[in-house]
């Protein structure tokens, strides 16, 4: 508890001076796992790259809070040079650029692996003459080794143990449940100890007897074996299937799903019928943890298994289309309306809209924008009106963004404005009108038309022509943009609601 309190105490230390306005945020660490054993003697650290940060410092500390490690890093990986065994570490990081830094992360730990082998365990019980209990099975207790992953339990009915009738070397507890013990039978057994670097010697041997008939009810059921995913795997799919093998004797499961953090997401019972839970919407590049414990009839627990994924990275989204005519012509009096096409996966888009082909000179430089359509207000338009002398070509592109990234802007289009005068565009506007709006069947365009399409919010046109009458008895209801053009090379594009 003095070593926790005493490298707190350093962390606090080393956040003093960052300032409370850092727009740099804190990284999100991913391994070694806070709390994690048994960890490679050259551990490689990883962790979520932070927007606008251009290089990581790292520091390592030995339990005694002695710095073992402050390295400052470009990569959001780092293969750490060889450790000591079977020690304690503590870790923290934090982001910066050229003018700012982050606070650090809260303190990791992890405990390196031993590099000798486990000492032998204790066969502790059962021993002796064993009274007759109301179980169906046989518990084998034997002492816990500090530095053991596995134990391996051996049960014979000769003391050679040339007649096993247990022999299992995949045991991570320090109790064994058997249901293959019979009455008025002899049995001999030990135990051993197990990790990365080697194994123990068998214990001391056991012996034991029960007397008498035992009845022996359905056992427990087992743990389950994941198929999917594996544990630890990376770039799992957000929409994922996680499934497990069928377990004897099991009723039902309770799943359960857990963030990093050990945060419950979800809580779910599962018929043994089954044997797979659907997800959804998960977090991209979030790690997830999955706990599946199976149950008998009569709600007794058994096995449980857990396991940890990472999810994949978000992929930025593509250009969007757009819907705009190239080189369409507003009017003095109208705010353009921008339109593209919606992009799969997108949350939002950017606009930009400039003077000039090489974005320098912009007039609207907007984001957040959550619809598919941009009205271009007419306050970002005056001044640009007033300095112009003949119609105006402008410049406008998109680009769509998700919860991971920014796209790439889509290719450029153009639009102008027409610098008319005040008494020709009012007799222009006059001339031209839509209606009725809303519509149910036919849609009047007045004036003399060159040609006029109506499309939908994504972009494909639904109508077409070259008359004054548009046919929309047999188009959905919902929000439409008729586009025309008038034999005198006037452009403009107008809202219409389609109604039934």
């Amino acid at each position: 508890m003095k070593k926790t309190y005493k490298l707190l105490a350093l962390l606090s230390l080393l956040n003093v001076g960052v300032s409370m306005a850092q727009n740099l945020e804190k990284p999100f660490t991913h391994t070694p796992l806070n709390g994690a054993v048994d960890v490679e003697l050259k551990p490689t650290f990883k962790w979520k790259k932070v927007v606008a940060a251009t290089s990581y410092q790292l520091k390592l500390y030995k339990s005694d809070s002695t710095l073992v490690l402050d390295s400052l890093l470009q990569d959001t990986t780092f293969k750490s040079p060889i450790l000591e065994e079977n020690s304690h570490y503590s870790w923290i990081l934090r982001a910066q650029n050229d003018v700012d830094v982050s606070e650090y992360t809260a303190i990791s730990t992890f405990t390196t692996r031993a590099l000798v082998a486990p000492s032998t365990p204790t066969a502790i019980s059962p021993i002796g003459t064993i009274t007759k209990g109301v179980f169906s099975y046989q518990t084998f207790s034997f002492s816990a080794v500090t530095i053991a992953s596995k134990y391996h339990i051996q049960v014979a009915t000769d003391s050679l143990f040339e007649k096993k009738i247990i022999n299992d070397s995949s045991l991570t507890s320090n109790n064994y449940y058997s249901f293959n013990i019979q009455d008025n039978t002899n049995y001999f057994w030990r135990i051993a100890a197990s990790n990365s670097y080697g194994k123990s010697e068998f214990s001391e041997t056991n012996s034991f007897i029960i007397p008498g008939q035992i009845t022996i009810p359905e056992p427990r059921p087992d743990s389950v074996s994941f198929y999917y995913p594996k544990y630890g795997s990376s770039n799992i799919e957000v929409n994922p299937t996680i499934s497990w093998s069928k377990v004897k004797n099991a009723s039902y499961y309770i799943f359960e799903l857990s963030d990093s953090i050990a945060n419950i997401i979800l809580i779910d019972t599962i018929s043994s019928l089954e044997s797979m839970k659907i997800l959804s919407n998960l977090k991209f590049n979030h790690i997830y943890k999955v706990i599946v414990t199976a149950y008998d009839q009569n709600n007794i627990k058994g096995g449980l298994t857990h396991l940890w994924f990472t999810t994949e990275e978000a992929l930025a989204p593509i250009p969007p289309v757009l819907v705009t005519s190239n080189g369409t012509v507003f009017g003095t009096n109208t705010n353009p309306v921008l339109i593209w096409q919606p992009v799969s996966g997108a949350t939002s888009y950017c606009i930009q809209v400039s003077k000039d082909s090489s974005f320098t000179q912009l007039i609207t430089n907007a984001c957040n924008v959550t619809a598919t359509s941009y009205t271009v207000k007419s306050d970002s338009l005056v001044s640009a009106r007033m300095e112009e002398t003949s119609d105006k070509t402008y410049f406008w592109r998109i680009s769509a963004s998700n919860a991971s990234a920014q796209g790439v802007w889509s290719k450029a289009s153009t639009y102008s404005l027409s610098v008319l005068t005040a008494n020709e565009e009012s007799s222009l506007s006059n001339t031209i009108s839509l209606f009725p709006n809303p519509v149910v069947d036919i849609l009047t365009i007045s004036g003399e038309i060159e040609f006029v399409n109506v499309k939908n919010a994504s972009g494909s046109v639904v109508v077409e022509g070259n008359t004054n009458t548009i046919d929309m008895t047999n188009v959905s209801a919902g929000l439409y943009f008729v586009e025309f053009k008038t034999k005198t090379g006037f452009k403009q594009i107008v809202k219409v609601v389609k109604v039934q």
